[in-house]
C-alpha cells in the first residue's frame, strides 16, 4: 500500500473537488515552434475555463476572439486543440494558427461568417471551420482584404467555404472543401491562388466571378454539382489538377462568358461535360485526358475565337469526345479513341482538325460503325487532313490520376436530431401515438433513427416527421417540393396543372410507390419572384433561399426533392448538385415550350422533372446507355435501334410521349428502371464509374516532367 504526505492528500482532494474544471498551466512544448511572425505571441485554449487568462503560454484566453482582440500587427494567435464555438472578425493584421487541423475546430453554430478578415497580410492556418450561417454572403471564411493566405484548413457545411470580394493576392493552399453550397467564391478579384487543394460534395467547388488572373494547380474536383466554374472571368489558369466523378447533369469545368483560359496538364474524367467553354475565347487546352465523361468530354457553344486545343487524349467517353455548336477550334496532335458516339460532332461550325489519331490508320469515320472515331464532315469548313497513322506518342497528362489524387472518402452525413411532439416513454426518439400506430411497442426502445422497413431511405424518425403528409413506415414513399418563378408572360404560368402531377403520381402508385408533391400543401412549394435567366451558380442561390430558406439543419434536406421551375436556365433541363448531393433539378418551361410547341408547358414541365427525377433516383448516363442518348432520337443512328424497346421517359425519344419508365419487359435493348431506381442516392450520392476501364497508354517512355 501507497503512503501519501498530508500536503499531497489535500492537493489530491483540491483537484477532485468542485474545481476538477481548473486549468492547469502548461509546460513549455518545444515542438510547437517554427517560423513565425516577428511579433508576440499569443495562447487560446478552450479547456482553461475557470482563468486567469492574459494570453500567455501558461494562462491562455479561452476564446479566440480574445487573443485576436489583444493582438497588434504582426503577432501570432496560436490556438491550442479544442472545440471553439465562436464567430471572429480579424481587424489586425496577424498570423492565426491552429496547432492541429482535424483538432482545431471552429464550429459557427449556423450563425453569420464564421471568421471575417478585414485587414490586409492576415494569415489563417491549420484549422477545421464548420456550421456558418446559411444565408447569401454567410462563410467559413470571408474576406474582403488584401493579402489574405489560407492554409491547410479543412472548411465545411457552410454557404461558402471561402468567400473572397475586390481582393487583391489572395493564396489558398492544401485545404479541403467539403458540403458547401460553394467551395470558394472568388467575385472581382485579381491574382488569386488556388493551390493543392480537394473539393467535393460542394454545389460548386470554386466560383470564378468577374474575377482576374487566377491561378489553379493541383488541385481536384470530385463529386461537385461543377467541379470549377468560371463567370465572365479572364486570365485563368488551371494545371496539374483533375475534375473527376462531378454531376453527371452538370460536370468538371465550365467557363461562361470568359477570356484568356489555360487548361494544361489536367484530367477531366467521368463528369457530366469535362470541360464547357459557352461565349468564351482565347482558350487554350494543352495536354489533358479526357476520359469516361458521359455526355461531352469538351462542349463548346458560341465559342468562336482562338480555341487550341494540343496534344490530348480523348477516350472511352460515353457519349461525344467534342460537340461544338457555333463555334471555331482548332484540334492537333491529339489522340481520339473510342468515343461512343463521335469523337467530333459539331453544328454550325469550323474545325480545324489536323494531325491527329482517330483510333484507325484510315482516318475519321463517316459513321459510327467502324473502329474509328466518327467525325461530322463537311468540307467547307472542316479540315480532318492530313491525319496521323499511329497513335500520337506522348499525349495526355504526365501523372496518373489515382495515385495523385485518391477518392476522398465518404462524407458522414451530419446528425440532427428530429424534434417530434408527443410522449416518447421509450426515449427511442418516436413518440407513443406513432409507435402504436403501427405495432411498435411504445415501452421498448427501438434505433428509429435508422430503421427503415420500407427501403425508401427515409428512417422512421423522418417517417413520423411526415406522417400528417401520409408517409408510412411500410409504404415506399417519394417527397418532391415545386417551387416555380413567376413567368415573364403574363398570360403563363410555371406552376404545373395538377391533372399533369397526378399522371406523374399515378405512374410511381402502379409499382407500389406513393409520390408526394409539395406545391404549397406539405409545408413548402411557392411561387418565386421573375427571373429572366437562372444560372448555374443562381441555382444554389434558389436552393439555399427558397427550399432550405437558409437553414442547414432542416429536416427537408434528408426528405424531399426539389425542383425549381423557371422560364430559363443554362440548358432545357438537368439535375443538380446545389449542396451536398444530387438531390434537386431545374426545368426551363418557357425554352421546352418554345422549343416543342405541339406540347402545353405544364405537359412538358411535368415529363421533364419525372426525366429528372430519376436522376436523383440514381438513374443516369453511366447506369444505361439509353439514358439520355441525343443519338437514340433519329433513325440514321445505330444507337436508335439499339434502344428502341427501351420505353422509357429517360430515353430522348420518348420523353414527352408518356409519363412512365421502363420496367424491362419490352424486348432486347430495355431496362427496368423502375427495378432499379435508388431511393437512397439523393441522400448518398456517388458518382463513380462502376467498373474500372483500362485506357489506352497515352505517354511516351519518357515523363516531361
Amino acid at each position: 500500500m501507497k503512503h501519501y504526505s498530508l500536503p499531497f492528500i489535500i492537493l489530491m482532494l483540491l483537484i477532485t473537488s468542485s474545481t476538477t474544471t481548473a486549468y492547469v498551466p502548461r509546460q513549455q512544448d518545444t515542438m510547437i515552434q517554427e517560423v513565425y511572425p516577428t511579433g508576440a505571441t499569443i495562447y487560446v485554449d478552450d479547456s482553461n475555463t475557470q482563468g486567469p487568462w492574459n494570453g500567455t503560454y501558461e494562462y491562455p484566453y479561452q476564446y479566440i476572439r480574445d487573443g485576436i482582440l489583444h493582438a497588434q500587427n504582426n503577432d501570432i494567435v496560436y490556438v491550442f486543440s479544442g472545440l471553439y464555438n465562436e464567430t471572429i472578425t480579424i481587424n489586425t493584421s496577424l498570423y492565426l494558427r491552429g496547432e492541429h487541423k482535424d483538432s482545431t475546430i471552429i464550429d459557427g453554430g449556423n450563425n453569420r461568417s464564421i471568421i471575417n478578415v478585414t485587414s490586409d497580410n492576415v494569415r489563417i492556418r491549420h484549422f477545421t471551420m464548420r456550421n456558418s450561417g446559411g444565408y447569401h454572403g454567410n462563410a467559413g471564411i470571408i474576406s474582403t482584404a488584401n493579402s489574405t493566405m489560407i492554409t491547410d484548413c479543412i472548411i465545411y457545411r457552410t454557404r461558402a467555404g471561402v468567400l473572397l470580394s475586390n481582393c487583391s493576392d489572395t493564396g489558398i493552399s492544401g485545404c479541403t472543401f467539403h458540403t458547401n453550397g460553394f467551395g470558394i467564391t472568388d467575385s472581382s478579384s485579381v491574382y488569386t491562388t488556388i493551390d493543392s487543394c480537394t473539393f467535393y460534395h460542394n454545389g460548386i467547388g470554386v466560383y470564378l466571378n468577374h474575377t482576374h488572373l487566377t491561378t489553379i494547380t493541383k488541385s481536384y474536383a470530385d463529386s461537385n454539382g461543377i467541379g470549377i466554374y468560371g463567370f465572365q472571368a479572364a486570365h485563368i489558369t488551371i494545371a496539374d489538377s483533375a475534375a473527376r466523378d462531378n454531376d453527371d447533369n452538370e460536370g468538371g469545368m465550365f467557363f461562361s462568358s470568359c477570356t484568356y483560359v489555360n487548361i494544361i496538364n489536367c484530367h477531366l474524367s467521368h463528369n457530366g461535360v469535362g470541360v464547357s467553354l459557352l461565349g468564351s475565347s482565347a482558350c487554350y487546352i494543352d495536354h489533358c485526358n479526357f476520359s469516361l465523361n458521359t455526355h461531352f468530354a469538351l462542349k463548346l457553344r458560341e465559342a468562336l475565337s482562338s480555341i487550341i486545343i494540343t496534344h490530348c487524349l480523348f477516350a472511352e467517353n460515353l457519349r461525344y469526345g467534342i460537340h461544338a455548336d457555333d463555334s471555331a477550334f482548332t484540334l492537333s496532335w491529339s489522340n481520339l479513341m473510342n468515343n461512343a458516339n463521335y469523337g467530333v460532332f459539331t453544328t454550325s461550325s469550323t474545325a480545324t482538325a489536323q494531325y491527329n489519331w482517330w483510333g484507325f490508320p484510315t482516318g475519321p469515320a463517316h459513321t459510327g460503325i467502324g473502329t474509328a472515331d466518327r467525325v461530322t464532315w463537311d468540307r467547307k469548313t472542316h479540315d480532318y487532313t492530313p491525319w496521323l497513322t499511329f497513335p500520337m506518342p506522348d499525349v495526355g497528362t504526365d501523372w496518373n490520376l489515382d495515385k495523385i489524387f485518391p477518392k476522398p472518402d465518404p462524407i458522414t452525413p451530419w446528425s440532427i436530431p428530429i424534434a417530434l411532439s408527443g410522449n416518447d416513454t421509450d426515449g427511442d426518439g418516436a413518440p407513443d401515438w406513432w409507435e402504436q400506430k403501427y405495432d411498435y411497442n411504445p415501452s421498448i426502445p427501438d434505433n428509429h433513427q435508422t430503421l427503415d422497413p420500407d427501403n425508401d431511405a427515409l428512417t422512421n424518425i423522418e417517417e413520423c416527421y411526415m406522417d400528417s403528409s401520409g408517409a408510412s413506415p411500410f409504404h415506399r414513399d417519394i417527397f418532391l417540393e415545386f417551387d416555380w418563378t413567376k413567368s415573364m408572360d403574363p398570360n403563363a404560368t410555371n406552376k404545373p396543372q395538377a391533372s399533369d402531377i397526378t399522371q406523374m403520381i399515378d405512374a410511381f402508385v402502379a409499382h407500389n410507390i406513393t409520390l408526394h408533391v409539395d406545391t404549397g400543401s406539405l409545408g413548402g412549394g411557392e411561387e418565386l419572384p421573375t427571373a429572366p435567366f437562372i444560372t448555374y451558380a443562381q441555382i444554389i442561390d434558389y436552393y439555399w433561399d427558397y427550399f432550405l430558406h437558409n437553414d442547414l439543419n432542416t429536416p427537408r434536406h434528408r426528405i424531399f426533392h426539389y425542383g425549381l421551375l423557371c422560364d430559363y436556365s443554362e440548358g432545357r433541363g438537368f439535375a443538380v448538385v446545389p449542396w451536398d448531393n444530387l438531390n434537386a433539378f431545374i426545368i426551363s418551361a418557357y425554352n421546352l415550350e418554345t422549343t416543342y410547341p405541339s406540347y402545353t408547358r405544364s405537359w412538358l414541365t411535368v415529363a421533364a422533372s419525372m426525366h429528372e427525377l430519376g436522376h436523383t433516383l440514381g438513374l443516369l448516363a453511366t447506369t444505361f446507355k439509353g439514358i439520355d442518348n441525343s443519338n437514340s432520337m433519329k433513325p440514321i443512328y445505330k444507337e436508335f435501334w439499339l434502344h428502341l424497346n427501351y420505353r422509357s421517359i429517360l430515353n430522348y425519344l420518348y420523353t414527352w410521349m408518356f409519363m412512365d419508365f421502363s420496367d424491362g419487359t419490352h424486348g432486347l435493348g430495355d431496362y427496368d428502371d423502375w427495378g432499379n431506381l435508388d431511393f437512397s442516392y439523393f441522400k448518398n450520392t456517388d458518382f463513380s464509374y462502376p467498373q474500372q476501364v483500362n485506357l489506352p497508354s497515352t505517354s511516351s517512355t519518357a515523363p516531361r516532367r
